[in-house]
């Protein structure tokens, strides 16, 4: 996830199309397996083997956090227009690479016990960057399908964000 996110990030820094079916693809993989380890857990645990328990809600919020990316993905295979990426641009960037760290963070959580903590610097500047392009006259000038695009990604962010949340929640109850 987090090299995906990254990689989304980088493509938005550089005012790029991102080609990521086959990343995508390995993810899905990535997540399947996952939730294969995860119910192999749930069965030594249930057979007394562990003492540690696997939430439910870890896979179906892995799951959440993975579609999140496809979208951001699909809505990346155009670039955006020069004038709304001239405002929101650096601000997108930034909760991408964040949430590349939030999922670094989840996997270090789930190895060694540590909390994962979110970046909320730059959730907040992504909110700060998006309600300017509302209000400003660049917004005006974008096409309506391209400022749909961009309230996509304005929308699909802020959901992976509570994503993260949950899914530190959901890490939490292992405990």
């Amino acid at each position: 996830m987090a090299k995906l996110l990254n990689a989304q990030a980088d493509t938005v820094a550089r005012g790029e199309a991102l080609v990521s079916a086959e990343a995508n693809i390995a993810l899905r993989q990535s997540l399947v397996a996952t939730e294969a380890v995860l119910n192999d857990a749930r069965r030594e645990r249930a057979m007394g083997l562990v003492r540690e328990d696997v939430s439910d809600g870890i896979p179906r919020t892995l799951w959440r956090i993975r579609n999140g990316i496809a979208q951001i993905s699909q809505i990346l295979r155009t670039p955006f227009p020069p004038n709304a990426m001239a405002i929101v641009g650096p601000a997108v960037e930034g909760m991408l690479r964040a949430h590349a760290q939030s999922a670094q963070d989840a996997a270090s959580a789930l190895s060694d016990g540590a909390a994962p903590v979110q970046d909320s610097q730059a959730a907040e500047a992504f909110e700060r960057a998006f309600v300017t392009l509302q209000h400003s006259d660049e917004a005006r000038a974008i096409p309506f399908d391209e400022m749909g695009r961009v309230f996509g990604m304005a929308f699909t962010l802020r959901r992976m964000q509570q994503d993260f949340h949950d899914l530190g929640e959901r890490i939490a109850e292992c405990r």
